[in-house]
């Protein structure tokens, strides 16, 4: 099989799960709406915000770096260094998921008093620390796949996990949504974080599978390489995440500022972004799928050193990119409104749209 149609067939396959699981959670997500509430919906979001900035600084670059560590060490013809690559991630990824987790379990309480502003948040901050080492070591596996082209690896993973999700917020959600806002939030991160442990067992047992016998490398050697292109990354990923978790935690308490009470301001911060946002964000699916295979065949081209290759990928790339973006935009302009509604029965969710 050639490299493009390698390159386009595992670019479909990670389409295809992407947007199959993007419906699935868009659908889903419209029904968790309806159960838990327009509020429920904004504290939850609020909350994992806040979360994500940790997860950002729990994997910290980690997992473009392995992508780009591996497959320029297979285009290079030394794949004995894969293994030192791996372990020196692993003990990179440890160093600050472990100093993230401990940060969020305990001090849970000033983090969501002061931080977000609700003191509703601060079980669900101290539950979902719990997420944040397997997560870090499953963006070093995802990152893994990626670069040795396996990603039907990942995309399988996804596929369970979604499922498992589904099933989970059956089980939990739907029990604890009359309790009130803050058992609804409880009950929607323990689903996230039991989702989390079954993504990252089962990403496990492939990278095991996959590694079996594989000959491993020194980590002292490989550390200063993987922290040397890890650590710049997760800069300026901090900066964005920080950035955004600021914008998120200022919507609500600017709402109360004109007058909205905490319950109102939480919902109408709900509409925004836990319904109009999921479909904005849904047709970045084939984007996100195809731009993250680009990394390994950028590195693989660089260590070979075809840089016209890379050009004429990139000029494609973008191409095409351009194009999609303005149809999408245009579909979504237009039905907006119908969108909103057959969704989530709202036309201010369709007005956000």
């Amino acid at each position: 099989m050639s490299r493009r149609s390698r390159f386009l067939k595992n670019g479909l396959l990670l389409t295809a799960v992407a947007l199959s699981a993007r419906a699935v959670a868009l659908f889903f997500g419209a029904f968790v709406t309806k159960t838990v509430g327009a509020e429920g919906i904004g504290l939850f979001t609020l909350i994992m915000t806040l979360y994500n900035f940790a997860v950002t600084f729990a994997t910290s670059g980690i997992s473009l770096t392995v992508t780009k560590l591996v497959a320029a060490a297979i285009g290079e013809g030394r794949r004995d260094r894969v293994g030192g690559i791996l372990r020196a991630a692993v003990g990179y990824a440890l160093f600050f998921s472990i100093g993230a987790t401990a940060v969020l379990f305990f001090f849970a309480r000033p983090l969501g008093i002061r931080v977000l502003g609700d003191s509703r948040a601060v079980r669900s901050i101290r539950l979902l620390s719990v997420s944040l080492v397997p997560g870090a070591l499953c963006a070093i596996f995802s990152g893994y796949f990626v670069g040795v082209r396996r990603v039907a690896r990942n995309a399988a993973t996804q596929v369970i996990a979604q499922g498992a999700k589904i099933l989970l917020t059956l089980a939990i959600v739907t029990k604890s949504a009359a309790l009130g806002a803050e058992s609804a939030c409880f009950a929607l991160s323990l689903c996230s974080v039991l989702t989390d442990l079954v993504a990252f067992l089962v990403l496990l047992l492939q990278f095991l599978y996959e590694r079996r016998g594989a000959r491993e490398g020194g980590k002292s050697r490989e550390m200063s390489a993987v922290a040397g292109m890890a650590f710049p990354l997760a800069v300026s990923a901090y900066i964005r995440s920080a950035l955004l978790t600021l914008e998120h935690v200022l919507i609500p308490k600017r709402l109360e500022t004109r007058g909205d009470s905490r319950s109102e301001a939480l919902a109408s911060y709900g509409v925004l972004h836990g319904m109009a946002l999921p479909m904005i964000l849904f047709p970045m699916a084939p984007l996100t799928s195809f731009s993250g295979l680009l990394v390994p065949e950028f590195a693989e081209c660089f260590a070979a050193g075809e840089e016209g290759r890379m050009k004429r990928i990139a000029e494609e790339a973008y191409h095409l990119t351009l194009t999609y973006a303005v149809g999408v935009a245009a579909f979504l302009l237009l039905f907006s409104e119908e969108l909103g509604y057959v969704l989530y029965r709202s036309y201010e969710a369709g007005a956000y749209i």
